[in-house]
């Protein structure tokens, strides 16, 4: 699937290159300008997600598979970010404290943590 949409629909999502985003431009170079190895597997790099997202959504009718595997991609990542904190084991020495705790300075212990009070841990 990834050659299919590598030899048939990237070279149509960008009308003029370089593309004004440098990720999107690197990701596109990779791939249309026959830098990456024949065969290389289509590989999606972070920085290049959302302009390459933006890129799709501005014309879908162009690259309809990799619309659909962006959607397929962004949709699994969302489900994994939202399931994290439950999915995140304990690790020593970092405290899982509720910060609704029914007195001043009382703190419940619980496990697992909501992100709310990953944040707090972090920035607290």
């Amino acid at each position: 699937l990834g050659q299919v949409i590598a030899e048939n629909e990237l070279p149509h999502l960008c009308g003029f290159r370089p593309c004004e985003d440098p990720y999107v431009e690197a990701f596109l170079g990779l791939f249309l300008d026959c830098r990456a190895p024949l065969g290389a597997p289509v590989t999606l790099g972070a920085r290049s997600l959302a302009g390459l997202q933006a890129l799709v959504e501005e014309q879908p009718e162009v690259c309809p598979l990799l619309r659909s595997q962006l959607n397929q991609f962004n949709n699994a990542l969302k489900e994994w970010m939202l399931s994290w904190p439950a999915v995140e084991p304990t690790r020593q020495g970092l405290p899982r404290v509720s910060s609704s705790g029914t007195g001043a300075g009382s703190a419940a212990l619980r496990a697992p943590p909501t992100a709310q009070d990953l944040e707090l841990e972090l920035h607290g």
